[in-house]
């Protein structure tokens, strides 16, 4: 179960004896020490002290029945119940000898604590060389807490009969033993391990899991440094009933916020009798962009090639990845400043899905924007968005695009919170409840309706392409009204909001016929309403829904909602809905908002789209003893099948766990997965696990 350089993920910091001595070694720090006896021996030029000896200076106390302290050779002995403290490290001995002079020491029967990272080091003989070096023998090394008192054992330790660590070099020992309960588990004759705060090359945590069709899964990698700024890691990929593959990812950073990443993942699959080979390409940084130039331009690429439309179905097994109906590769070059952006795009997408390809592409896109400018003194301002665009399809086929949007606005403040903006019009009213006085928070309605008018003038051509969401703007003389509800509670300074409910319709004052498919769509447009409730972390609802109430059948067309209930540390649940009837050229299926009005509800969906309705289930209960339940539910309502179902059982110790899941894939082989970790030590690893036990944030 565990390689052998899996052992000791971080090393121990020994570095508490040496602290120790240069401790006293520093006389511009004040040193006190108390005893029940103390005296000097002139002739032999020592200091004793016994009886209940305290030594502090600064952050270091020490306590020991007996010391002696040789001022010529500056050899200390310490002996007799000895207990350390230096910060929050601890340390306790039978015995302890310091050469602070040659700053040695040598503790006999010690045993160290370092809260850092939860280390216990134990030896029957630690010493501290002159070169830095730490020596131990009979030494063990955990991260379990243990009662000698109780004659308790660590769940788990590693044991050495000598052990040598270097700082900044490796950490060498003999003899290993591997226990759990004071069992040996695995044995290692000889054990190399850097201790460098830098990179060092060598073996990660393994990935275990069985699948039915693929027999054990086995993915090993290798991590090799390259220098400060670049790196490597080679995974070997074992499916014993599939094939063997390999994965290549290799990473360089160029600045603080310049980096990037390359990753081949190459699988001979035997099943197919085949290579296939997935190739991703990725530069990414935390800031959003890829590479900066300087502080106005920035380079952003990303991009995925499959040897085969059907590679990730086969070889995946999140359903994410083997859902994925396209894939992507973009290139964005940008520029702005103070009053203009602009970017530069190209957008290679290829479907997984259709028989023939038949994607459009942006090769290439160029936006422009200017920033809203004033116009004089006067409330004018005025703003321009631009692009040019041309659209490439594998079928012989490409054409060029040209947008430009003026921007004029008129902003004029009002009288009672009223705002105008374009056409539209909104105004809110308040009403407050305060409990229990000034400090006693307050409850919070709001009422916020708003009216906008939208014009789109008719199209030039009937037969105009469509490609995206600019040429899906349709003609319009549109009226939207919306009516938002918001219920705020008020307390210490923070508000919470419980409630917030909207409701938008549209109004078509002229219908005309769809571009595409003929159809007239009714004036009245859906119902849309959405939703949102908060009750602290307790409870969690979010809604959206559409409501044709149309006069060839009243039905709610879209339903997306989400509830979360959380049982505090007990148990927590949640399920989502996601439902859409069919759309038909006869039965148009209503549509959220466009680029150009996101609020309206004036466009429809025609052309022949199958409907969905499928529910997502998850929980978790969390057990005594530190044990929890987890399960994950996919649930296609139309088929009446499910699609993914995943069991999990996890068990958190003090310092190690072990989760087990079982994932059902109907329409593909089953999956057995496991994570062992022993906190501060190895872990056995597997991604299967990653997010069945993570709990939602409320």
């Amino acid at each position: 179960m565990l390689a052998p350089a899996a052992l000791f993920a971080q090393t121990p910091d020994l570095g508490g004896l040496g602290r120790i001595e240069q401790s006293l070694r520093n006389l511009q720090v004040p040193v006190e020490i108390s005893a029940d006896e103390m005296g000097y021996s002139r002739e032999q030029d020592a200091l004793t002290a016994r009886g209940h000896i305290r030594l502090r200076q600064g952050p270091l106390s020490l306590e020991a029945d007996e010391a002696i302290l040789d001022r010529a050779s500056g050899r200390m002995t310490v002996s007799g119940g000895i207990s350390a403290r230096d910060g929050d490290d601890t340390l306790t001995a039978d015995a302890m000898e310091l050469d602070l002079n040659a700053r040695t020491g040598v503790l006999t029967h010690g045993r160290l604590f370092l809260p850092k990272d939860h280390y216990h080091v134990t030896g029957e003989r630690i010493e501290r060389l002159a070169d830095q070096r730490y020596r131990l023998e009979r030494a063990t090394i955990t991260t379990c807490d243990w009662d000698e008192i109780r004659r308790e054992r660590p769940t788990w330790q590693v044991r050495a009969r000598r052990m040598t660590i270097e700082p900044e070099q490796y950490l060498t020992a003999r003899d290993v033993v591997f226990a759990v309960h004071d069992v040996p588990v695995l044995y290692l004759p000889y054990l190399v391990w850097p201790v460098k705060t830098e990179r060092q090359t060598g073996l990660l945590q393994p990935h275990l899991a069985y699948s039915h069709s693929e027999g054990l899964k086995i993915r090993q990698p290798l991590f090799i440094t390259l220098g400060p700024s670049q790196d490597m890691t080679l995974t070997l990929d074992e499916r014993t009933k599939r094939g063997t593959g390999g994965v290549l990812e290799y990473r360089y950073r160029l600045s603080r916020r310049s980096s990037g990443e390359v990753t081949a993942d190459v699988f001979h699959d035997r099943v197919p009798g085949e290579g296939r080979v997935k190739g991703t390409l990725r530069r990414r940084l935390s800031t959003a962009q890829i590479v900066d130039f300087n502080e106005r331009l920035q380079l952003r690429v990303w991009g995925q090639y499959v040897s085969d439309d059907t590679l990730l179905r086969d070889l995946t097994s999140t359903t994410s990845e083997r859902t994925r109906r396209t894939i992507e590769s973009n290139l964005f070059l940008t520029y702005h400043d103070a009053y203009q952006a602009m970017t530069l795009l190209t957008r290679y997408t290829r479907e997984l899905l259709q028989p023939v390809d038949t994607a459009v592409q942006l090769l290439p896109a160029l936006d422009y924007r200017l920033t809203s400018a004033r116009a004089w003194s006067a409330p004018l301002f005025v703003s321009v968005q631009a692009s040019a665009v041309n659209f490439w399809r594998r079928t012989d086929f490409s054409t060029q695009r040209v947008d430009l949007f003026p921007i004029v606005l008129w902003r004029q403040d009002a009288p009672h919170e009223l705002g105008v903006a374009g056409l539209g019009v909104a105004n809110a009213a308040r009403r407050e409840w305060r409990r229990g006085g000034p400090e006693g928070g307050a409850l919070v309605h709001a009422v916020e309706p708003a009216v906008l008018y939208t014009y789109v003038g008719e199209r030039r051509a009937e037969n105009l392409p469509r490609f995206d969401e600019v040429d899906e703007i349709a003609e319009r003389s549109l009226v939207t009204a919306t009516l938002t509800n918001r219920l705020i509670a008020r307390a210490g300074g923070n508000d919470l909001e419980l409630v917030w409910v909207r409701l938008t319709q549209s109004y078509r004052l002229a219908r005309r016929p769809d571009a595409v498919s003929g159809v007239i769509p009714p004036a009245w447009s859906a119902l849309r309403g959405e939703a949102t409730l908060r009750t602290g972390t307790a409870l969690t609802l979010d809604a959206d829904v559409f409501y044709d109430h149309d006069g060839r059948g009243r039905r709610f067309t879209t339903v997306d909602t989400d509830v979360r209930v959380n049982g505090g540390r007990y148990w927590d649940l949640a399920v989502g809905h996601r439902s859409t009837r069919e759309a038909t050229d006869d039965r148009p299926l209503p549509q959220r908002g466009d680029l150009l009005d996101p609020l309206s509800l004036g466009g429809v969906m025609t052309g022949s789209r199958a409907a969905i309705d499928y529910y997502i289930a998850e929980a978790r209960a969390y057990l005594p003893r530190g044990f929890t339940l987890a399960h994950k539910t996919y649930y296609n309502q139309r088929t009446g099948k499910y699609t993914e179902i995943d069991y999990g059982l996890e068990y958190r110790a003090q310092c190690w766990s072990l989760t087990l899941t079982y994932t059902d894939f109907p329409e593909k082989s089953n999956e057995l997965s496991f994570l062992l970790t022993l906190i501060g030590a190895t872990s056995v690893d597997s991604k299967a696990a990653s997010k069945l036990f993570e709990k939602p944030v409320p």
